[in-house]
């Protein structure tokens, strides 16, 4: 009853909200929606016709719109002129004092997205631009940690809170090393030798330490790492037993503006400050009979809007992906659900966005690190569009009004996938060249 409680009164907020969103855009889409909900909660319904909210489009206000990045930027998407760089896998950014903060997960040692389990780490990486690039600062949490997800808390013991998989343990033999070219050299330990072994974290100091599992003691749960700095010290968050959220892959944060936290860990769970209670609100699921029958779907993104609930996934058709050799101009890459209350939830048939991106170059200079499909030319600049192998790890950047304004990505670089697995483009990423994008959303109104 008290989550219940709590719902009814966001959903009073998000009504009072929207009539003070100034974000509506005039891009009309489709003549047959009857309600808002039909307009995939990014925009509304209007005399049979959905007027879309800046940055989305379409028929149903299900699609990003997605400008142009510069090249270079993100992190690692030039490694030619970032020689040091790692290869990375996504991540999000903290504003603080004129320079961004993103934490991403990067893969240590030379080694390709094929060692991530042995080899992932939270590196903290700045920038002076939001779009980078950005250049290596520290490591906030080491080896073993993956997907972090950052967020700035609100009237809480810490500042900052990382929520991440793996608890930073650094199990020396079982680490990869690997040549300039991502190639492994031979590992000191196999998996099995882990796998078995009890991971219970124990050490202190900066990158994680702090003693104690914060969700758990097994290695692989989920964690939470907090700290008064962006600079760290990060150390894993102590909880009582009876206080943590359950076990779950790749948990999706979210505080809400008047500082309520939420996450997706499964089902969907709230706490009023870091260290809980955690308390579920809803199953945070859909009809399946919404849902594109053979798309698969993981890291979630949970977030609001003065309209309601919303989530992205990285999605994928691991049984229809093309075969090896095939292009993957048309891989299936993204998903949304959406909610007016939080417990109802929607799916959208539409993918919010693909696996094609445009980059502007200088006009004459510069190499990209994909094949370009084709390339417009103008005065200064040239637009080139190219294909990502995959395009994972959603992340949305919001400016101080709550506006949505970057989406960011772990991405493959290849644009095919010649010597993949059957899964073809969505495994492309094990043994390519990955990179953390940073895409601009369009913010001003426009007629679709």
């Amino acid at each position: 009853m008290v989550a219940a409680r709590h719902m009814l009164g966001l959903v009073l907020w998000v009504g009072v909200a929207a009539l003070l969103f100034d974000g509506t855009s005039a891009a009309q889409a489709s003549p047959s929606c009857t309600s808002d909900l039909n307009c995939s909660l990014f925009g509304e319904c209007r005399g049979g016709a959905c007027i879309c909210d800046a940055g989305w489009g379409g028929p149903q206000c299900a699609t990003l719109q997605l400008l142009p990045v510069a090249f270079p930027q993100g992190y690692g998407m030039d490694r030619s002129r970032q020689a040091d760089v790692n290869t990375s896998w996504g991540g999000n950014i903290i504003e603080s004092d004129g320079q961004f903060h993103m934490y991403v997960n990067a893969i240590a040692n030379q080694c390709l997205l094929g060692a991530w389990m042995r080899n992932s780490r939270i590196d903290h990486v700045v920038s002076e631009t939001v779009t980078g690039p950005y250049t290596f600062h520290d490591t906030a949490v080491n080896m073993t940690s993956s997907n972090p997800a950052p967020v700035v808390l609100v009237n809480d013991t810490y500042k900052y809170a990382i929520f991440h998989i793996y608890n930073g343990t650094v199990y020396e033999p079982w680490v990869e090393h690997c040549y300039p070219n991502g190639s492994r050299m031979p590992p000191q330990s196999d998996d099995k030798g882990m796998r078995s072994r009890d991971f219970t974290h124990d050490g202190g100091g900066g990158g994680g330490g702090g003693g104690g599992s914060t969700l758990g003691s097994d290695w692989g749960d989920h964690q939470i790492s907090v700290s008064n700095s962006l600079d760290g010290p990060w150390e894993l968050l102590q909880s009582a037993p009876d206080h943590t959220l359950p076990r779950c892959n790749n948990p999706a944060p979210w505080v809400h503006p008047n500082g309520t936290l939420y996450c997706l860990c499964g089902s969907m769970y709230r706490a009023d400050t870091i260290a809980g209670p955690w308390r579920i609100v809803s199953t945070a699921a859909p009809d399946h009979s919404e849902w594109p029958k053979a798309w698969h779907r993981e890291d979630p993104f949970l977030f609001t809007t003065p309209r309601g609930w919303h989530v992205l996934f990285h999605a994928s058709i691991p049984d229809g992906s093309p075969t090896a050799g095939h292009n993957c101009t048309a891989s299936v890459v993204s998903a949304h659900m959406f909610s007016v209350d939080g417990f109802v939830w929607h799916a959208s048939a539409t993918s919010p966005y693909g696996s094609q991106v445009e980059v502007l170059h200088p006009s004459g200079g510069g190499g990209s690190t994909t094949t370009n499909t084709h390339t417009n030319r103008g005065a200064d600049a040239e637009t080139r569009v190219f294909t990502v192998a995959t395009r994972e790890r959603p992340k949305l950047v919001f400016d101080v009004h709550g506006q949505m304004t970057h989406l960011i990505n772990g991405v493959c670089g290849a644009p095919s996938c010649t010597d993949s697995p059957k899964t073809g483009c969505m495994d492309c990423k094990y043994h390519h060249w990955d990179f953390t994008l940073i895409q601009p959303i369009q913010q001003q109104r426009t007629l679709g």
